[in-house]
């Protein structure tokens, strides 16, 4: 139950957000907190 649920939060993200380079870039960040913004 709680996977489905992000799941669909995930997917409200992508369809307010068309710009699915900025979702993407967002998501590397949160992975990769020391990752420089210049190298995205």
């Amino acid at each position: 139950m709680p996977k489905k649920k992000a799941h669909l939060i995930l997917s409200h993200q992508k369809r307010s957000k068309p710009n699915h380079l900025s979702f993407n870039q967002h998501k590397s960040l949160t992975h990769n907190p020391r990752l420089p913004i210049d190298n995205l």
